[in-house]
């Protein structure tokens, strides 16, 4: 344990200590502690590594797998160094030293910065999902992730925000082009603001929205259409990135530009991660809200003459009549009005509450599947019936 006060701790191998307003975690001591791999250094690249040279490239790993909790910069070389354990060669372990000599040259800090909440809003959690596509040394794909937990959005491009989970992985499955790898690390990084959104509501009894960013447009386009894409092996990611971009899991999906993706850097060998470093550094992340948000487009739209609404979102002055009318004039949305007439559900409301009842019966007509979505609205329409159980 460190001192007897307040301000400074020493926890598992990790100094947390506060600087000013600010929390600085950092693993000086276990950094100054690494050694670099002693070898011959007139053997080839191509060589394999004798027992001795693999044992100690393993229990280097480890090591340095530890440091990883705070040295996020190094998760993209850590990651490469990973998947050559199996069978190193010297050229591995000339890589593996030059990791080492870049942490102990240029060790980073994680600082955890406070959050302006004097207008009440809830914080926000934002990710950054990215991938390449076979651009590893072994031809293989690499995602990677950063997430912040930031402040609400306010008109201006910047925030302030704290990075709390970060990840550097090779792609296992297998990939067929730049857009399923992008899709692969996105619904990835959406599961883990999930599961941070329910570790930080069990801390602060807080709903924290999603919001994501990503520098694949053809993601953020294709979140908004309906249209089927050509490749099969995708089919699946895509309606779901849809059902939640609709539904309001993702609160704010948007577009940035590469040098604004602050996980770049943790999926490619030639990119610093300069950006990211000092993105945690001073807390402050650039040209985030450069795009309006996606539920202000959303507004009053409509997909296929049918409303496109959203979690809270109003229906305006649109009546009950009108919309009535509207599905009627869809021919292929015939048969569910009469199905839901003969399970007398005339007393039908869009809701949350009442969608669930009659989920079983709409879910069997397969062909109206991607039109479900578009019947969950917030609030009753004006003129709708009520529920009376």
């Amino acid at each position: 344990m460190g001192p007897e006060d307040t301000d400074e701790i020493v926890f598992t191998g990790q100094r947390i200590r506060w600087k000013g307003n600010t929390l600085v975690v950092g693993q000086d001591t276990a950094i100054e502690e690494l050694s670099e791999i002693q070898f011959d250094e007139s053997l080839k690249n191509e060589v394999a590594c004798n027992p001795t040279l693999r044992t100690e490239y393993r229990s280097l790993l480890g090591s340095l797998n530890w440091l990883q909790s705070t040295q996020f910069q190094i998760a993209f070389k850590f990651s490469r160094c990973v998947s050559a354990a199996a069978s190193p060669t010297i050229g591995d372990v000339r890589a593996f030293n030059k990791v080492v000599r870049s942490v102990r040259s240029q060790p980073v800090r994680l600082h955890f910065w406070p959050m302006d909440r004097l207008r009440g809003l809830l914080a926000r959690i934002v990710g950054y999902p990215d991938a390449s596509y076979r651009n590893n040394s072994d031809g293989s794909s690499q995602r990677a992730q950063v997430i912040f937990l930031a402040e609400p959005r306010t008109t201006s491009k910047h925030t302030r925000r704290s990075l709390v989970d970060y990840e550097s992985q090779k792609i296992k499955r297998t990939t067929l082009s730049t857009t399923v790898s992008e899709l692969y690390s996105f619904m990835k990084c959406f599961g883990t603001c999930q599961f941070v959104r329910g570790l930080w509501k069990d801390i602060s009894g807080e709903a924290a929205p999603i919001h994501l960013r990503t520098d694949a447009s053809n993601l953020v386009t294709r979140a908004s259409t309906t249209h089927l894409p050509e490749q099969k092996e995708i089919i699946h990611m895509i309606r779901m990135l849809r059902k939640e971009s609709c539904s309001g899991e993702i609160d704010d999906l948007a577009h940035v530009r590469t040098e604004d993706c602050l996980s770049d850097s943790l999926t490619k060998q030639n990119i610093k991660a300069d950006t990211l470093t000092k993105a945690v550094e001073t807390g402050i992340s650039n040209n985030i809200h450069t795009h309006p948000s996606c539920r202000d487009m959303l507004k009053h739209t409509c997909i296929n003459g049918l409303p496109c609404m959203y979690r809270k979102q109003p229906l305006g002055n649109v009546s009950w009549a009108h919309h009535c009318t509207r599905l009627q004039e869809q021919p292929k949305l015939k048969i569910l009005i009469d199905v839901m007439l003969c399970v007398n559900a005339t007393e039908f409301v869009f809701e949350k509450i009442a969608f669930a009842r009659y989920y079983c019966i709409m879910a069997s007509l397969s062909a109206f599947a991607r039109f479900l979505p578009s019947f969950v609205f917030a609030e009753p329409l004006e003129g709708s019936p009520g529920i009376k159980d």
